[in-house]
């Protein structure tokens, strides 16, 4: 046998792996691609529905709570805040309980952020901190209905 027969021999094998390895990667995937399939098929479709997207709430009517200032719970030197305040409600009720309970419903947040320090609102967590302990206040006043979010439109910390 020639040199060139045995070279020509090699290159034909090394051909082979090639595609004998690009034909397990094939059928892997393939393999891999109709066991998804399976599992998506056989799940019910209210747990693909939930798997797919989170349900979302339908936003609230809004409420506008307008511009409160107060001072802070600050030791020393005297700090103030100033906030404009919305709620989103949990429906049309809720609305109403918050215009016939206004007084009761701000004296709660001024409640609220004359217990707060300034350190404690520092970053977007301490917003966020702030929002849920308002609305917890505020529902609190409430006789029915629920306050879902407060959003503040102004905040400003002297």
């Amino acid at each position: 046998m020639s040199d060139a027969s045995k070279a020509g021999g090699g290159k034909r094998r090394t051909v082979l792996r090639v595609l004998t390895v690009a034909l397990l990667a094939v059928l892997a995937a393939a393999a891999g691609a109709g066991a998804g399939y399976w599992v998506v098929q056989s799940w019910p479709a209210t747990r693909l529905a939930a798997a797919r997207a989170p349900e979302a709430l339908e936003p609230g009517p809004m409420f506008a709570l307008g511009s409160l200032m107060t001072n802070l719970a600050d030791e020393g030197r005297p700090r103030f805040i100033q906030v404009s305040v919305e709620m989103e409600a949990a429906d049309a009720q809720t609305v109403e309980q918050l215009t016939l309970r206004i007084g009761a419903v701000r004296d709660a947040v001024l409640r609220t952020l004359r217990g707060t320090a300034a350190a404690d609102l520092e970053g977007p967590e301490g917003m966020a901190a702030l929002a849920e302990r308002l609305r917890l206040a505020v529902n609190g006043v409430l006789d029915r209905g629920e306050v879902r979010e407060i959003y503040f439109q102004e905040f400003i910390i002297q």
